[in-house]
């Protein structure tokens, strides 16, 4: 399929316009352009746009919802736009005047990065992700596939920075195979202060900020589809309250474990991961060789599987994003904002009224022309001890379920047949569901399965008893 340009277009106000549409002026370069709907009574079907039509992500101010000045009416109209974009749009907004953009934290942190990367290979490896039975670390260029072909990118990756589970190393085999996703907690791993003063602090800042935001941003999402206070939130066990209860439900499983081995662990469990991302070019990077010269993958088409991704990019171009007519969109730099994105747990929770949005790296023919690709992408996940199951769709506000109705989506509830008829289906490189999970498996089997395929060689080093070859 051809490829067009999103650009990303601010309202000179700071904040999102919901009442006009926000246009670049310039023309989409593909008859399909992303369709995205500041109100309802402005729906638009992609196929009934025009190629004089202009398209845009929409920029969510996030100053209307936490900001020193935020109030009840503010963060109503937060929620409304929010809304907008999950259910009418295609699950992408660009979120302004975030803590992230504050105190030089951006600038800091990709400076971060591109030290870290300048590093010799001998130096980056000293921290290398097969030292860590818990995926932390560093993963050389090739390491990761996607669908099965080479990513080409290299990174260093983190969460939630703790020691690891209590007693893991005590629990019987039948423990570890019922919940092995317990080994997914633990410590990051960092180079000496000396190599790289302040990495960790300024890592450590932006992941608890993430954090903070990420549970701000499912409050919010709670309010725009109608679902009563806690619904989402509860999914995440992420709260004040939660991360006091986890203590002591860990501390309480470890005691217990010892006397009983089929003993289960049924506390929080938060989690979420964050990734420095670089995509170099050239042919040969830390003398690797790539698989396919030809090959522009960077990152291949996906999904993200968990909840919300927060993403910081650089000015270099490659991030693409699928509208629901199929095509891919390029989607231009933001210099103060932060990529926002939907998952497939909450695709799956919302029965797809909030869709995950499909999205790739794609580098261009002349690569070796442009300098490295950087970006910081954080991912929140449900509780690793949830069980994520579809809500029935009358829990969703009567105001939503009109709004994706009116959208013209094929998948809105009591008129697909009509819907059909006006767009065709939702086009996506990727299989519908492919990371919902399996019904009545806890989240954590499903992270499990989706990491220990990412990496194989951390099994192999780690978890060969805990992970079947046929499971690779």
């Amino acid at each position: 399929m051809t490829s067009s340009t999103l650009l990303m277009t601010e309202d000179p106000r700071g904040a999102i316009n919901a009442r006009q549409p926000i246009s670049t002026g310039a023309p989409p370069s593909s008859k399909h352009s992303v369709f995205l709907f500041p109100l309802v009574s402005q729906v638009l079907c992609a196929q009934e746009m025009s190629s004089e039509s202009n398209s845009s992500v929409p920029f969510l101010d996030y100053v209307l919802w936490a900001g020193p000045s935020a109030s009840k009416a503010s963060r109503e109209q937060f929620a409304t736009e929010l809304r907008n974009v999950a259910v009418l749009g295609i699950g992408f907004f660009v979120l302004n005047n975030s803590p992230f953009d504050q105190g030089g934290r951006r600038e800091r942190q990709f400076d971060f990065s591109r030290r870290f990367f300048a590093l010799p290979l001998e130096e980056r490896l000293k921290v290398s992700m097969d030292q860590s039975r818990h995926f932390r670390g560093f993963s050389k260029l090739g390491d990761e596939q996607t669908k099965g072909r080479q990513d080409l990118r290299d990174q260093l990756e983190c969460g939630f920075d703790r020691e690891p589970f209590p007693g893991i190393e005590s629990l019987s085999r039948v423990q570890l195979a019922a919940q092995p996703y317990l080994n997914l907690h633990g410590p990051n791993q960092f180079l000496d202060e000396g190599i790289l003063p302040g990495h960790r602090a300024s890592t450590t800042e932006w992941l608890e900020i993430a954090r903070e935001v990420n549970l701000q941003l499912t409050i919010a999402l709670e309010l725009a589809l109608g679902l009563s206070p806690n619904a989402l939130v509860s999914i995440l066990r992420d709260s004040p309250a939660d991360r006091i209860a986890q203590k002591e439900a860990e501390a309480k499983f470890a005691a217990v474990a010892q006397q009983d081995h089929e003993a289960r662990y049924d506390g929080p469990a938060p989690y979420f991961r964050m990734k420095m991302i670089r995509y170099p070019r050239g042919a040969d990077v830390d003398g690797f060789q790539k698989d396919d010269a030809s090959s522009t993958q960077g990152v291949g088409a996906h999904k993200d599987g968990g909840w919300i991704t927060l993403l910081a990019t650089d000015s270099v171009g490659g991030l693409q994003i699928q509208d629901f007519a199929g095509e891919w969109i390029d989607v231009a730099h933001s210099n103060n904002g932060i990529i926002v994105n939907f998952g497939q747990q909450i695709e799956k929770l919302t029965r797809g009224a909030v869709q995950a949005a499909t999205h790739r790296v794609h580098m261009p023919g002349n690569a070796g022309a442009l300098p490295d690709r950087y970006s910081v992408a954080w991912f929140s996940m449900p509780s690793l001890t949830a069980h994520v199951h579809p809500l029935p769709l009358s829990n969703l506000s009567p105001d939503l379920l009109q709004a994706w109705r009116d959208s013209g989506r094929p998948d809105a509830p009591g008129k697909e047949e009509e819907a059909q008829d006006r767009r065709g289906g939702l086009v996506s490189d990727v299989p519908a569901g492919d990371l919902h999970g399996k019904d009545g498996e806890e989240f954590g089997i499903l992270a499990w399965r989706g990491i220990t395929r990412s990496h194989p060689t951390v099994v192999a080093h780690w978890h060969k008893d805990l992970v079947p070859w046929q499971d690779l």
